[in-house]
């Protein structure tokens, strides 16, 4: 199968992960096997009693490929078969959830169809991470990770600048060369493989060891395609105001007025392009479903840098260009006046207008 043809059959999730899995890519995906919509759960059961406790039961449909993001439920800590059924159930009804559905239709698409992709839970590894390509810096590659024991513990960053790695992670948030050489073969072969469109950078999530600086096993869990390559044809080169900034606009800049999440009303969202901003960094269980993104173009997120997790990751996704910045105080000052923006894809300015 194609891409699209292992996207609809498989799902979004899935789709990537069978592609891969048929394609022999050298890259480390926990044993998996796929439910199709409609299927009986029994039809996975000694594919379920085979693998290793806890599984871990992900929605999978032909919109999170590409959307969808922290829509699709995903069970942890699947222990025995009624829990496995209950987990499918739980996945199956997002289809039946009234806010879901309306925000799939925001993004085009229709929740109906969900697939389920069933896995061994990588309990083992200490560290979930994602790492991307910026799409309009090719040459710079960024890695997030954190504790996933305690999530909410904090979060580390490495950043890899033509070769030239910086780690602004202390202690036992330092990599170990070893760790990072494992990290970027894994990237370069998914980003290599058939599957992956090319013309897009792709935010790719996997777990890492248990040690640090001794284990450099790295386990993949999805990748997803973020914003697609483009180089600016102009340069920001006054007024910079540094952060992290992702996508392009016009070299004259746009000016579009401020929406902040904290008083979006979905009753009556904006009838015109629009900048989204939120208070401060969305963490994964904070993600308002009743903000419709159909006419914002810009997100500000007011943190020293995106995670690209879930919780805001949709907002950066959708975002023509999306930013985050610092800048707290200014941030909280701009209220519901009108900002210009001008972004070349690796600075940006922002001014009242």
């Amino acid at each position: 199968m194609d891409r699209a043809e292992l996207i609809q059959t498989y799902g979004g999730k899935g789709g990537i992960i069978k592609g891969l899995l048929e394609e022999r890519v050298d890259v480390n995906i926990p044993p998996t096997a796929f439910l199709f919509a409609g299927e009986s759960p029994t039809r996975v059961k000694e594919e379920f009693r085979s693998f290793r406790k806890p599984v871990i039961v992900r929605g999978s449909h032909p919109g999170d490929y590409a959307g969808l993001v922290g829509i699709v439920p995903t069970v942890k800590d699947v222990y025995d078969w009624k829990q496995f059924l209950a987990a499918v159930d739980k996945v199956r009804d997002i289809e039946d959830d009234i806010r879901a559905r309306k925000y799939a239709r925001d993004e085009g698409t229709e929740l109906v169809g969900m697939n389920v992709v069933l896995q061994e839970q990588q309990t083992d590894l200490h560290y979930r991470a994602i790492v991307l390509r910026h799409p309009n810096q090719p040459e710079l590659v960024i890695l997030n990770y954190c504790n996933a024991k305690e999530p909410k513990g904090g979060l580390f960053r490495m950043s890899s600048w033509q070769g030239e790695r910086i780690q602004n992670g202390v202690g036992e948030g330092t990599l170990s060369e070893e760790t990072i050489d494992s990290i970027v073969a894994m990237q370069t072969r998914i980003e290599n493989a058939n599957i992956i469109d090319k013309s897009f950078a792709h935010q790719i999530e996997f777990g890492f060891g248990s040690k640090l600086r001794h284990d450099s096993s790295v386990v993949f869990y999805q990748a997803r395609p973020f914003k697609p390559f483009r180089s600016a044809d102009f340069c920001v080169t006054s007024g910079l105001l540094l952060g992290s900034v992702y996508g392009i606009t016009p070299p004259e800049g746009i000016t579009l007025p401020v929406v902040r999440v904290s008083y979006f009303d979905p009753m009556n969202p904006p009838d015109e392009d629009f900048v989204l901003m939120t208070q401060e960094n969305i963490k994964e269980d904070e993600v308002p479903l009743d903000i419709s993104l159909k006419r914002m173009k810009v997100f500000i997120e007011p943190t020293h840098h995106a995670p690209l997790g879930h919780g805001s990751y949709r907002y950066h996704q959708r975002a023509e260009v999306s930013l985050s910045w610092s800048r707290m105080d200014m941030c909280e000052s701009w209220g519901e006046e009108r900002l210009h923006i001008i972004s070349d894809g690796e600075r940006f300015t922002i001014d009242t207008a």
